[in-house]
């Protein structure tokens, strides 16, 4: 999101609603996309996109830091910060009407890792790189 790599280049601080120590199966709106456009009919039922093992926050403030050759940092923020550094994506109205993020991401940080099966893996279900 412009927002999220906008302030990794000007600040080097990758901000994100998710606790510093949560592993997750981070993945771009773009990886996310070329999952969606593949066409094949040999791949069926759930494909995940995500990045496999799952990484913490901080291990994805290092990769963008080693990418962008500086120092980039991990910033867990509120759901109303990332609302808010939305707002000027999707417009004010379109972040009021969205789903509050506190009830859906609060039951996923109290499981011990949220990492994708490596057997749904678009990587692994539908050899994508």
């Amino acid at each position: 999101m412009p927002h999220v790599i906008g302030s990794v280049r000007e600040r080097g601080v990758l901000l994100y609603r998710i606790r510093p120590d949560f592993p997750a199966s981070w993945a771009s709106h773009l990886d996310a996309a070329d999952a969606a456009l593949l066409d094949g009919t040999d791949v069926t039922g759930v494909v995940s996109v995500g990045q496999y093992p799952a990484i913490r926050g901080p291990d994805l403030a290092e990769a963008f830091g080693a990418r962008l050759g500086r120092d980039v940092v991990f910033d867990q923020i509120t759901a109303e910060e990332l609302r808010t550094s939305m707002a000027p994506l999707i417009g004010e109205q379109g972040c009021s009407g969205a789903v509050p993020l506190q009830p859906v991401l609060e039951p996923l940080e109290r499981e011990a890792a949220r990492g994708v099966p490596y057997d749904r893996l678009a990587v692994q279900r539908c050899r994508v790189r």
